[in-house]
């Protein structure tokens, strides 16, 4: 892939000038590693486009492609997440609520200058019109932390679940019934989950 002088791919470069999502896609398929390749200062190119008014449709791009990104602070003297760096610049709401959907917590982490992301918002122009907005989705931040948690939960369970069907089922089919009584007995769930099926036993 073809670089700049200052170290930066054609993407990190186009992402700077408010380009359609179209050709960030392209320069995506022509080199899938561009969009977690730190560039200049550390900026990947979701921190050009969070900081150069680029559109949510291109943020979205970029973070289905890397969803890290939203993670990655860059190597400025204010080491700042793509969040801070949309609020700071005052990109739309709409470009807010893509970082949040993929990481609702970097509302909650500081820049090297102690900062949040809402600050940032918070000290744009009175008159900027995009100050409202970021502010009310911001306050949004909380709620998304929550759903976010309460999915995490969710998948955590569910795997718990299937983690104790298979030893169960272990147990069972080698007959280590002491095995399956202390079994049963730290984890009362074992005696009523479904360990098999008509579809998964010929004698039901």
């Amino acid at each position: 892939a073809s670089t700049s002088s200052t170290g930066n791919l054609a993407l990190h470069e186009v992402c700077k000038s408010q380009p359609p999502a179209r050709v960030v896609t392209v320069l995506l398929d022509a080199n899938p590693s561009a969009v977690e390749s730190p560039g200049s200062w550390g900026n990947l190119p979701v921190h050009y486009a969070c900081s150069s008014s680029a559109s949510a449709e291109v943020v979205k791009v970029l973070l289905e492609a890397y969803p890290g990104g939203a993670r990655t602070y860059n190597n400025t003297t204010e080491n700042m997440l793509p969040i801070h760096l949309a609020c700071k610049w005052g990109a739309t709401k709409d470009v807010v609520m893509e970082l949040l959907s993929m990481y609702p917590e970097s509302s909650t982490l500081r820049d090297s200058s102690g900062w949040v992301a809402m600050e940032h918002a918070e000290k744009l122009h009175a008159k900027h019109p995009s100050r409202e907005e970021l502010i009310a989705a911001l306050q949004l931040a909380p709620q998304l932390v929550a759903v976010a948690n309460s999915n995490r939960t969710h998948v955590a369970a569910k795997d718990d679940m299937d983690t104790l069907k298979e030893e169960m089922r272990g147990l069972i089919e080698k007959k280590q019934w002491d095995g399956l009584i202390k079994k049963v007995g730290l984890d009362v769930r074992g005696a009523s989950i479904v360990l098999s099926t008509a579809s998964t036993s010929s004698t039901g």
